[in-house]
């Protein structure tokens, strides 16, 4: 697994070059006789996405003269997206055309009706995506709801939530330990692995009887469930749901997978004490306080720092997994109201035109440049192409029929298996009921 700089960096100029090599999505000329687009969603702000005088105001300035109309941007808070598409659906208001939503809302209006199915309409779109839009299944099959997708990436892409451990080679050199990615290349980074690991680097260091360095951070329990949780089940194959004679059916712990992961972590967090208390504090990784910060991709310039090079790692193999996953737990993505007037391709169009994903490839050359060793790098470049999503249904998971059962879990206040038949009958029937099924 291990690759030189060189190696890497020619591996990642063949990706890219191939994926030029493809025909690239042109979007067609429209006319819209001057008439308004609005873009909704909480990243929609003029002053973040298109500040005056930058490229993409420039491609906003030119894309409404070559399409002949105005583009309106409307910021809508992320949780109040599925009431606004909802209540302008009931008020039959037709002035949002695209609409930025995360996987919880995108489950429940697709599967509602109220937005329009584009699988069909944007002909070879899909095939000529960027890599890093891709994933290891490709991004239509990332989007797709009961044998349809209903939108397409955001500018920044999914790549962007993948989880990936920064780490101190620093603290593991003094600790006798081995380096991660020795472990990475042997197949032997494993969750026992991580969990001994973990334990022998949380100590007191400065003999005053009080731990104060600890072998995680930015994991759960002590971090969002939802930002780290699904990403680590996804590293033992865990999956939410699978097809049973044509029905989806809730398969999480098939084979006791999530149950081994859970209690892993149990014992990590609640029987080693091995969890930095205090979750998403970047100063403690960089302070050396924390060996491993469990990281989205999008936060490892937070952990960047001068005191040591960061090392970079795949969240450690399950036991009932051969390989690394690379797992992201949510997403961003935009989609048509069925309540516009405009022409869905045309919006798309649009979107694309503002938003070429051409240029996510300066992103993910911004991303990799942040490893500062070559193994770190050949990590990263795996992990932007090969990532996975636990299934596109996680939207239906809330603290009623998910999270407060893994915390259950995760506690030792039930056993996994408890949990996951407790909570599994909730699940389905919201599967049954968005479905039709």
């Amino acid at each position: 697994m291990k690759k030189s700089i060189a190696s890497a960096v020619v591996i990642l100029s063949v990706m890219f070059l191939v994926a030029g090599l493809a025909v690239a999505y042109e979007p067609d000329e429209h006319d819209l006789g001057g008439r308004t687009v609005t873009f909704a969603g909480h990243n929609m702000h003029y002053h973040e996405m298109m500040p005056e005088g930058s490229p993409t105001w420039d491609r906003v300035k030119a894309a409404e003269e070559q399409h002949n109309f105005s583009l309106e941007l409307r910021f809508i808070d992320g949780n109040s997206v599925l009431e606004s598409v909802v209540a302008a659906g009931l008020a039959g208001d037709d002035t949002i055309d695209l609409v930025q939503l995360s996987l919880r809302d995108y489950v429940a209006l697709a599967t509602q009706g109220a937005l329009v199915p584009l699988g069909d309409i944007l002909g070879d779109y899909w095939e000529n995506l960027p890599p890093a839009h891709q994933g290891r299944d490709g991004a239509r099959e990332l989007f797709t709801v009961g044998g349809e997708v209903y939108a397409v990436p955001i500018y920044f892409g999914s790549y962007q939530d993948i989880m990936l451990i920064a780490w101190n080679p620093v603290l593991f050199e003094d600790a006798g330990l081995p380096s991660l990615y020795d472990l990475i290349n042997a197949g032997e980074w494993t969750w026992e692995k991580a969990r001994e690991i973990g334990a022998q680097l949380t100590r007191d260091t400065d003999g005053d009887g009080a731990i104060d360095q600890y072998g995680f951070a930015g994991m759960f329990p002590s971090h969002s469930m939802s930002n780290t949780l699904l990403a680590t089940l996804a590293t033992n194959n865990v999956t939410l749901t699978k097809e049973v004679e044509g029905k989806t059916v809730v398969a999480i712990d098939d084979g006791g997978r999530a149950s081994a992961i859970l209690n892993i972590v149990r014992q990590i967090a609640f029987e080693d004490g091995s969890v930095h208390p205090d979750p998403w504090n970047f100063d403690n990784f960089k302070n050396g306080k924390v060996a491993m910060f469990f990281a989205p991709l999008w936060s490892l310039y937070h952990t960047k720092n001068e005191n040591f090079p960061q090392g970079i790692a795949f969240l450690p193999k399950g036991p009932d997994a051969d390989d690394y996953t690379v797992g992201i737990a949510n997403t961003s993505l935009m989609a048509v109201p069925v309540t516009t007037n405009e022409d869905p391709k045309a919006v798309i169009d649009l979107w694309t035109a503002i938003h070429p994903p051409e240029l996510i490839d300066g992103d993910v050359d911004f991303r990799l440049s942040l490893s500062e060793d070559e193994e770190g790098f050949y990590i990263m470049l795996q992990a932007v192409t090969g990532y996975s999503l636990l299934s596109p249904y996680v939207g239906i998971l809330n603290e009623q029929n998910f999270f407060s059962h893994m915390w259950d879990a995760v506690t030792g206040a039930v056993s996994p298996a408890e949990a996951i038949a407790a909570m599994s009958p909730m699940i389905q029937a919201r599967l049954d009921d968005l479905l039709g099924q």
